[in-house]
């Protein structure tokens, strides 16, 4: 294979203006070292998660105690064992708990659907 050039050999280096001095481009390059792989990596799930709650169709400031348990229960069926905190199923029934009689006018299908697809996504 061929060599591959250092990082720093992509660093762009401002000619036009003279007030940008090397020591402020060092540290706009080591800036670019420091960023954890798995801190990224992290996010980027945790991104991806938000995201497919989103296109679920699952608002959690509507959610109330009936939509839920739905969501509890069937989850916990996907699952076998009682969702993790960060489940859709345990955020919903956090959410749920400060405004209780709220809906999301979604159908029981709907909401079953949502649990499964992230007791999937758990597992």
């Amino acid at each position: 294979m061929g060599h591959v050039p250092p990082i720093d050999a992509f660093a762009v280096v401002a000619t036009a203006d003279k007030s940008t001095k090397p020591k402020d481009m060092a540290d706009i390059r080591t800036a670019y070292r420091t960023i954890d792989s798995q801190d990224l990596k992290v996010a980027a799930l945790e991104d991806a998660n938000r995201i497919q709650v989103e296109t679920l169709g699952i608002d959690l400031d509507k959610v109330g105690a009936k939509d839920a348990r739905i969501i509890m229960s069937e989850e916990h069926k996907s699952l076998g064992y009682r969702p993790p905190p960060d489940s859709l199923a345990a955020k919903a029934q956090r959410s749920s708990a400060k405004h209780p009689d709220s809906s999301l006018g979604l159908d029981n299908a709907t909401l079953r659907e949502a649990a499964r697809t992230d007791a999937e996504r758990i597992k």
